[in-house]
């Protein structure tokens, strides 16, 4: 018996199958510089893929996480063209495999796909799923930064530990396919897969390659400064543009000077805050930007007669 197969389901077997060809064919279709990024948010009790129609953008990325901590780490697809969409993606997972060390995965969650095609043992370390959407979920919201949320896993680190993004390990590939089912090979590994950090504190930062539309962003500078102290941030010089703009968010700092590839910014409160540069000459896709921690500065008390008769000096 033979069963009437629908146009979703035809459209969703034409890309599995366009994804399934283990070719080394050069990426040149309209999501070549898209990247896989990695963001940690708190658990939420419903409307969790709610990221879909509220898009990020790239200086609100979150790839720093604290231990004994629940996440949902969403996969978010970014700088995808927001008129061919994203009709499919495919890549692989690694973390500590050990239960109870380093991070342990308690599920994943498709946000809205139509069919998926993961791996024996999926979601566990060294595994890897395809995801695939039709007509309308195919095309993303659009933004400034534009933003296509494939799911997300819930997820608690125990001991320090990173969660990457990796090529699909049966075919050592990431690939992300548009509406029509032209698939783009991600060259780029390092700039294009994102991952999170987890520590005791929650300060060390992954990879958030957010970047420029036609390639990487380079931003240099500490990740974290003191109250009252300043420090400089760098754009490579071939990647800034006249008149781009460097901005502050949050209210734990100030830019105190600027120029088409640096800005000296000054620590004035306790906090975090994103420190970005954003291009002129592009409308998409274009900010580059870093997560920086302002910390509190232990005063340094001198050391007198009396202190040391009141028992204020301790080893």
């Amino acid at each position: 018996m033979s069963f009437p197969q629908s146009a979703p389901y035809l459209l969703c077997s034409g890309l599995l199958a366009l994804l399934m060809q283990a070719s080394s064919l050069a990426s040149a279709g309209p999501n070549e510089y898209a990247r896989i990024l990695i963001h940690l948010a708190s658990p939420v009790s419903k409307n969790a893929c709610a990221l879909k129609s509220t898009p990020l953008r790239c200086y609100e990325i979150d790839t720093s996480g604290e231990l004994e901590t629940e996440y949902f780490a969403y996969v978010i697809l970014n700088q995808v063209s927001p008129t061919s969409g994203v009709g499919a993606v495919r890549f692989g997972i690694m973390y500590d495999s050990a239960s109870g060390s380093g991070v342990d995965v308690s599920s994943w969650n498709a946000c809205n796909a139509s069919l998926e095609f993961p791996t024996e043992g999926w979601p566990a370390a060294g595994t890897g799923n395809t995801s695939t959407w039709v007509y309308p979920e195919c095309l993303p919201e659009m933004a400034d930064f534009t933003m296509f949320v494939a799911g997300y896993f819930q997820l608690t680190a125990h001991t320090p530990d990173e969660f990457s993004l990796t090529p699909h390990p049966q075919y050592n590939q990431a690939v992300i396919a548009d509406c029509s089912g032209t698939q783009d090979v991600l060259k780029n590994l390092v700039d294009q897969l994102g991952w999170a950090v987890f520590t005791a504190d929650g300060t060390a930062q992954g990879s958030n390659p957010c970047g420029f539309s036609s390639g990487s962003c380079h931003m240099s500078g500490p990740d974290s400064l003191d109250i009252g102290q300043s420090a400089q941030y760098l754009m490579k010089a071939e990647e800034v543009s006249p008149t781009g703009v460097w901005t502050v968010y949050e209210n734990v700092a100030e830019i105190t000077s600027s120029n088409d590839s640096s800005a000296t910014v000054h620590a004035i409160a306790p906090g975090l805050f994103s420190i970005v540069y954003q291009r002129s000459d592009c409308t998409e896709g274009c900010g580059c930007g870093k997560r920086v921690q302002v910390l509190t500065q232990v005063p340094v008390r001198p050391t007198t007669w009396g202190r040391i008769k009141a028992g204020l000096l301790r080893h």
